[in-house]
Order: C-alpha cells, then structure tokens, then sequence
C-alpha cells in the first residue's frame, strides 16, 4: 500500500477502503474461523470487523499496522462473542478446516491438535504458522510484550509435542 492510497484509505474514501479489505478478508476469515469454527459466524465476523474498521481507520497511524490492527480487532470480536453466547466452540458438525498441505489428512490432524490447545496459545501458533505473521506483528495485534508471545509460542509447541508424542491424533489413523 502506498502512502497516497493509506491517506484515503484514513479518510474514509470508500473504494480504497474496500479495496484494502479485499486484500485482508482471507486473514480475517481464516482468524474467525479458527475460533468459531463455523463458516457462518467467521462470515459475520468478516463483516462486524469490515464495520469496525471503516467506522475507526482514522486512528490507525501507521500503514504498516494495518494487517495488526484487523487482527486484533477480529480477535476481540470473536472472544467477545463467544463470552457473549456464553458457550464452548464444539459443535456436533464436523470442524471446518483450512488446507494447510497437500494431504488433507495431515492438514485436519494439525487442526484438530490446534484445537487442544488453550485459546491463547491456539491464538498464537495460528498466527505464526497459519497467517505468517512475525513475533512482533503477533504481540501487537494481541497487545501483549514480544516475551510472553514467545513464552506462549514455546509452551504451545512444547503442548503439541507432547500430544503427538502421546500417541494423539495421528495422521494413519484417519
């Protein structure tokens, strides 16, 4: 994004604001999804955060801060709607995943291994690993200290370690 297109995109100008949530809707989709893990509410999600963002890009300083700045925003609506329902994320659906390799077997057992993690952690390694996001992008958007990012990144890890080495959900099984 260039400097003259970050300028309209602050000052509300609608088409640049719409053609920078195109580059953006996949992550946020993807980042609702993760905790929803329903199509429909992550869709909902795409848009309460399309009309926070529209209703608040004046505040964001920096282009670079961008992509952090929706990620948090996501996050905080899907925790929020979540305490708000006032329920777990299981469902008696099966759990939609993201491909994530070429075998898609592989890819629902990363998936269902994310899943048995705390939701911070989980939070934290679909981040990085799903979404690339670098440490300090991570800690912003969660507004957290760069430490404790890396701290629940190596915990997580060290989690999902443990699951597959426990004989969890391995990818033969399936």
């Amino acid at each position: 994004m260039d400097n003259d297109f970050f300028r309209k995109v602050r000052k509300r100008d609608e088409q640049a604001f719409i053609d920078m949530m195109k580059v953006y809707k996949p992550a946020i989709y993807y980042t609702a999804l993760t905790y929803f893990k329903n199509s429909d509410q992550a869709t909902e999600a795409v848009q309460e955060v399309t009309f926070r963002a529209y209703k608040n890009i004046h505040k964001v300083k920096k282009e670079v801060a961008i992509r952090a700045w929706l990620t948090k925003i996501t996050i905080n609506y899907c925790l929020d709607e979540i305490k708000k329902r006032n329920r777990f994320v299981h469902s008696d659906q099966p759990v939609e995943f993201i491909q994530t390799s070429e075998d898609p077997t592989t890819s629902l057992f990363i998936t269902e291994a994310i899943q048995t993690l705390s939701p911070k952690y989980q939070t934290v390694v679909i981040l990085k690993y799903q979404q690339d996001m670098t440490l300090t992008d991570i800690a912003t958007s969660l507004n957290l200290p760069l430490g404790t990012v890396k701290t629940y990144l190596n915990r997580a890890l060290k989690e999902l370690r443990g699951f597959a080495e426990k004989g969890g959900l391995i990818p033969d099984d399936y």
